[in-house]
């Protein structure tokens, strides 16, 4: 059971204890006044959670019932409430109007075993409070230690994460030098080779052989620039390359906030990394500002970018135009060739943001 439902069924018992008293007497105007009271001071205390409230009201229905005896039934219901709260002014109160009021043993003795069942519960209702606020105190913490364990989980995920990712970056990098190195330099002196066997030899039976071996050395040397180049291209990471750039960018302080995943296309990665270190060279050239911020973030739709100072020495008339310098044309052409939108402004300080929609696949 509930505490608050036990509470209410407490106050519902001792209220028929109390009107059990009509088998002694008649149910005349005082008594009906006084259980009226009663009833008011265990269920509509105006202050039902002040200790010295509770404790105030219930003897002053003692007081009450002092000068009119039909109330007396009643303090066992009127001292639940301060013996819930450990007060025990009341039930002093309440012997010695018994005392003054005394009217016979078995009166005494009805009145004594309400007062100790109103103990009882009192000190029950008590003890489950207490209960549930500890379960409740136990259920907070065990549910933030949850959370706080789902945190860390979660923060340990995406660290390793970030450690696969920056280690097969490092490893394509590994195998992109070896190939070059390596399979590079050998089919690089097999065609100087085939080309001197073909200057050494002329016979017309070597010619065609020879050619043809040629041809398909410096189609292998095609293929192996291009894979190494596209293993050199994917092993970029935007974040960890923004970082470098910030950090050797020392005109003044530089912060970077970034929120992207691990698979933005190459293309947009080489895009923004121009434009940043574009945006920083002109900062570092052109402006007095104090400060730079730049935001990289990955919406479900697009990516975006944003170049901000709090420079004042700028010259707005041609941010708009291609005259406005070959660094902000060249940004509008890289942004504008994979259909994205940018926005140059100087209106508070020199801002430049960039939006370049994702690319969607067939199935989409």
């Amino acid at each position: 059971m509930k505490v608050s439902n036990l509470q209410i069924a407490s106050r519902l018992l001792l209220l028929a204890y109390g009107v059990m008293s009509l088998f002694a007497r008649p149910a005349d105007g005082i008594f009906i006044l006084c259980l009226l009271l009663a009833v008011s001071c265990a269920f509509g205390s105006p202050l039902p959670e002040n200790r010295l409230w509770s404790s105030a009201i219930a003897a002053a229905f003692i007081v009450f019932s002092g000068f009119f005896p039909a109330g007396i039934p009643f303090f066992p219901l009127t001292l639940l409430e301060p013996f819930r709260r450990k007060s025990y002014l009341p039930a002093g109160i309440a012997a010695a109007v018994l005392a003054l009021r005394f009217r016979g043993l078995l009166w005494l003795f009805y009145l004594s075993v309400g007062c100790l069942f109103s103990l009882l519960l009192g000190l029950c209702i008590a003890k489950l409070e207490t209960q549930s606020l500890s379960l409740n105190d136990i259920r907070d913490s065990a549910a933030e230690r949850r959370m706080n364990l789902e945190r860390s989980n979660r923060a340990l995920r995406e660290q390793q994460d970030s450690e696969i990712y920056a280690a097969t970056l490092r490893e394509r990098n590994r195998i992109a030098r070896e190939i070059h190195d390596n399979v590079g330099h050998i089919l690089s002196r097999s065609i100087l080779m085939t080309g001197a066997l073909a200057t050494v030899h002329q016979e017309e039976s070597l010619a065609q052989p020879l050619e043809q071996l040629e041809a398909q050395l410096r189609q292998a040397m095609t293929s192996i620039r291009e894979s190494v180049h596209d293993l050199h291209d994917e092993s970029i990471d935007l974040e960890q390359s923004a970082r470098l750039l910030i950090r050797d960018f020392n005109a003044c302080p530089a912060s970077l906030e970034c929120s992207i995943s691990h698979g933005i296309p190459r293309d947009v990665k080489y895009c923004f990394l121009a434009i940043l270190k574009e945006a920083l060279t002109n900062v570092a050239k052109h402006s007095n500002a104090t400060q730079v911020e730049v935001q990289i973030m990955e919406h479900p739709a697009l990516y975006q970018l944003l170049i901000r100072d709090n420079g004042t020495q700028i010259h707005t008339e041609n941010l708009e135009s291609s005259a406005g310098g070959m660094g902000l044309e060249n940004m509008r052409q890289r942004v504008r060739a994979l259909h994205g939108v940018i926005s140059v402004d100087a209106a508070n300080g020199f801002r430049i943001f960039i939006s370049i929609p994702k690319r969607r696949t067939a199935c989409e």
